[in-house]
């Protein structure tokens, strides 16, 4: 996924909605998380939030939009960093490591917003972090 927010229409914008509650299903995050880490608006409330893993297209926001994305960013990194595993790729998100021995990847994402979801993200695709970085290829 590009870090770049483009516009995205309704399809996209439910796509994009119910591969991100599939994640959050996947990873077991709670229901307070998931507000806080798509920085969904105050309307929003909890018991609304499974209607974003059916019909539900995510809102037409840049910053939900970029959160979505550096989500789904981190689920494909983990997708390679523990391929034949999803146990693994959930157990990672809501454990500590040498990496991060104070707090979660989760904890992470939820306290530190965009910042924590970057750092998250650049731990486990170097090509992201690369991109990132303003480095060139010779």
């Amino acid at each position: 996924m590009d870090a770049k927010v483009n516009q995205h229409d309704e399809s996209a914008r439910l796509r994009i909605a119910n591969q991100v509650m599939e994640q959050f299903r996947l990873w077991h995050v709670p229901l307070d998380a998931q507000l806080v880490l798509l920085a969904l608006p105050d309307t929003i409330r909890k018991r609304h939030l499974y209607k974003f893993g059916e019909d539900e297209p995510l809102p037409d926001d840049v910053n939900v939009m970029q959160r979505a994305e550096h989500i789904l960013g981190i689920a494909d990194a983990l997708r390679t960093y523990f391929p034949n595993s999803e146990q693994a790729r959930s157990r990672f998100i809501r454990s500590n490591s040498k990496k991060f021995p104070k707090a979660t990847p989760l904890q992470i994402m939820v306290e530190e917003g965009v910042g924590g979801l970057i750092r998250i993200r650049m731990h486990l695709d170097c090509t992201y972090a690369w991109d990132l970085s303003g480095s060139k290829a010779n």
